[in-house]
């Protein structure tokens, strides 16, 4: 007697139970991915050269609005696709070294999401300016 074969089922799995597998496989890596992107708007290095602050754009599609953020890191160390370890507005603003270890951000805006006083040895004062 012939053994019939059958072509959906390869080696005890269904070939569309495997379709339907790598489909969710594909969906879901493609859910993962960072769709992000910062702009760069302002980079200054500390006086001592031991730091850089980063004011940038971040936009991360239609479902948000875009903020204006800032990072501070080691020389040499990229920007990345990361939110702003210091500060996190709607509002621009700007920023500027008093020190090698004191930065001073300038803000118009009261939307405000981040606003460390510190990163490592560094201290961040803030002013607000009326517009």
């Amino acid at each position: 007697m012939a053994q019939e074969i059958n072509l959906w089922d390869i080696g005890g799995v269904s070939l569309k139970r495997l379709v339907i597998g790598v489909l969710l496989i594909i969906l879901f890596s493609g859910c993962s991915s960072n769709l992000c992107t910062n702009e760069v708007v302002k980079m200054i290095e500390s006086p001592d050269h031991t730091y850089v602050a980063y004011l940038f754009k971040r936009d991360c599609g239609a479902t948000t609005k875009e903020s204006y953020q800032l990072s501070i890191l080691k020389k040499g160390t990229e920007l990345g696709n990361e939110e702003g370890n210091v500060y996190i507005s709607y509002g621009d603003f700007n920023i500027e070294w008093s020190k090698s270890c004191e930065l001073t951000v300038e803000y118009w805006s009261s939307d405000v999401f981040k606003n460390k006083s510190a990163y490592k040895n560094v201290k961040i004062n803030y002013k607000y300016k009326k517009s």
